[in-house]
């Protein structure tokens, strides 16, 4: 029968007595018996804000000599806990609390939701009155009043018996489409269920005929700075008001089409390209009222460069970049950072990164990263030190290469950090006789590897080669084929695999099954270790074995610390097949992880998982 906390400590005070005289009567012989981990017999609580609730932890073994437990919350500011591991609900939110043992630091937590009391709306009326009168083409947002003042769900819903009339957004504003007369109303969006009457209110809102006419166009920009390379096109857009004019036609023209010209692309936007140095007044002309706003185009000689940063723009592509790295190098600089700006999505296809460089930074957002479609090629016959993108979402977009080291080029270190991989058939491809000291993939997620994962050297008599390959801290979705695709490389090679995720829930093309290739001849070259990982999915069931050969004569692989869910498809027809030495576990993938099919690889709660907080992604972690 299983003790609460407050009894075990009065045995724990019994065991120590007796392990003091015990220490003196027997020649000093220790008997501390350490601790081995804590449960608690919660994993989660639902609080309404006020409530207090204690909660009980259980040392292993109940036989332990220091009982000591120290109590903490993830959010005091929602709920606290104090030494005995009574929690008070604070304040709406979410919050875990801790408990871990003073011996050993074993600790476990429950997760705390408080909610508080939902007060209802009981009344609505229209701040206008229950009729308003209005001119076609009219918008404005219409106020509520709301009682009682302190109603928790605010939200209405809003509708028009008549939108060729009135049209309402869910948002409370009205456009007067057509003369007419239109019933508007607000309604409590949690009222009218369970046999209650809803609350609403209503306002008959009668639209005066007549023309609606334009009474401004503005533009986005009215100066604008271009040149003949970076930035030689622009797009303007006008500004039509009000938003249901009649007539919201507009026509644009260049006074030194020269310097600039101006096309239509749109309703309301034109592209403006710049041709020669000088100065352009671009014009938007309004056909109902000829209204008019104006833009004046300054284009520039491009300016030398100042540093070796170079902000890369969502207009410009891969020969622009190309360009501007060989400007930087010809000034004097070879130690490069390309800026890609937060949160925007670029398409820029082939990047060549020339001779001259030395080390170059491709540098992202770690916030909110931006989204960059495109492929790198290192020249040939060059050396390069340090290569990094960071902060990033990469992709190449179609089953090739997102890194190319072209023949006979030498580098340092190449370096993936915080970057999201996709769409592609390999991160790094090694063409012949391309040598360098290392690439790290680490606190990244790969998804959607089209063939050959990780790294990829060419079949030759002297393919590309790399020391050392390592990733780490990732999580690893949707693989076809293989992890690596290592062929006759030009010396030894050593594989990490340390602390990723794996997981394919369903089947690819190719299918995934194996994880490491190698080539027969050359395998006595390579090793690999694997520490504390998961390897979970169905993958459509098709059987994954750890190499695509045997290899046991030349390699040791070992899976030992790392662990498998019930539902892994580890193919065991041949003893140089499975995942060797790795632990079955009794959860399947979806008992295992929070929501594996969309992307959330936290533990469960409730999960009985001994690889909690030490295998797999740490950025899935209690913690």
């Amino acid at each position: 029968m299983k003790k609460i906390i407050k009894i075990i400590k009065k045995s724990a005070l019994v065991l120590m007595a007796v392990a003091v005289f015990t220490s003196t009567a027997c020649d000093r012989v220790d008997n501390n018996i350490s601790v081995t981990g804590v449960m608690l017999d919660v994993m989660s609580l639902s609080l309404l804000i006020g409530d207090i609730e204690p909660i009980y932890a259980t040392v292993e073994p109940e036989n332990a000599t220091n009982q000591t437990l120290i109590w903490t919350s993830s959010d005091r500011d929602v709920a606290w806990v104090d030494n005995n591991g009574v929690i008070t609900a604070v304040a709406q939110g979410f919050a875990r609390i801790f408990v871990t043992t003073e011996d050993g630091g074993f600790r476990t937590a429950c997760f705390v939701l408080v909610y508080e009391e939902p007060v209802a709306i009981t009344s609505l009326s229209f701040v206008v009155g229950e009729e308003y009168e209005v001119s076609r083409g009219h918008d404005e947002l219409l106020r509520v009043n709301i009682e009682p003042e302190n109603a928790t769900d605010r939200y209405l819903r809003w509708d028009s018996d008549d939108v060729e009339v009135v049209q309402v957004t869910q948002s409370g504003r009205i456009f007067a489409i057509g003369a007419g007369e239109a019933t508007v109303r607000a309604i409590a969006r949690n009222s009218g269920f369970d046999g209650l009457e809803p609350v609403f209110a209503e306002t008959k809102i009668t639209v005066l005929p007549g023309p609606v006419l334009v009474s401004s166009v503005t533009l986005s920009q009215n100066e604008l700075e271009m040149d003949l390379l970076l930035a030689r096109t622009a797009t303007l857009t006008a500004t039509v008001l009000p938003e249901l004019a009649d007539n919201k036609a507009v026509t644009w023209s260049s006074n030194n089409e020269a310097v600039a010209t101006v096309e239509p692309t749109g309703e309301f936007t034109a592209r403006v390209t710049a041709h020669s140095l000088g100065e352009a007044r671009i014009t938007v002309t309004t056909e109902d009222g000829e209204r008019t706003d104006f833009c004046i185009v300054t284009v520039d000689d491009l300016p030398p460069p100042e540093d070796a940063v170079i902000n890369v723009t969502t207009g410009m592509d891969g020969a622009t970049i190309t360009a501007l790295i060989n400007l930087r190098v010809s000034s004097g600089f070879n130690n490069l950072q390309v800026n890609f700006e937060a949160g925007q999505s670029y398409a820029i296809g082939e990047c060549n990164i020339p001779a001259g460089v030395n080390s170059i930074i491709f540098n992202g957002s770690a916030a909110n990263p931006p989204s960059v479609v495109a492929s790198f090629i290192f020249a040939s016959e060059t050396t390069f030190n340090d290569i990094t993108f960071q902060h990033m979402n990469l992709s190449r977009g179609d089953a090739n290469h997102l890194v190319t080291m072209q023949r006979e080029t030498l580098y340092n270190d190449i370096l993936f950090e915080n970057c999201n991989l996709s769409v592609m058939r390999s991160v790094v491809r090694l063409v012949a006789f391309s040598e360098g000291n290392s690439i790290t993939i680490n606190n990244s997620l790969m998804h959607d590897m089209r063939g050959w994962g990780f790294v990829t050297s060419e079949e030759s008599p002297s393919g590309g080669f790399v020391s050392t390959v390592t990733v780490s801290n990732s999580t690893l979705t949707h693989f076809c084929e293989r992890f690596v695709d290592y062929r006759l490389g030009g010396g030894p090679a050593h594989f990490y695999f340390i602390n990723n995720t794996f997981c394919n829930m369903t089947a690819t093309a190719p299918a995934f099954s194996h994880l490491w290739r190698f080539e027969s001849r050359a395998a006595g070259r390579f090793s690999v270790t694997v520490e504390r990982c998961i390897f979970a999915g169905q993958n459509g069931d098709v059987t994954i074995s750890s190499t695509n050969a045997d290899y046991r004569s030349v390699m040791t692989i070992t899976y030992a610390g790392s662990y498998l869910t019930s539902d892994f498809p580890e193919n065991t027809s041949a003893v140089w097949r499975p995942l060797a030495n790795a632990t079955r576990l009794t959860l399947s993938t979806t008992q295992l992880f929070v929501d594996p099919a969309n992307g959330n690889f936290s533990i469960r709660p409730e999960a009985d998982f001994a690889g909690r907080n030490v295998a797999g992604d740490p950025r899935w972690w209690d913690n």
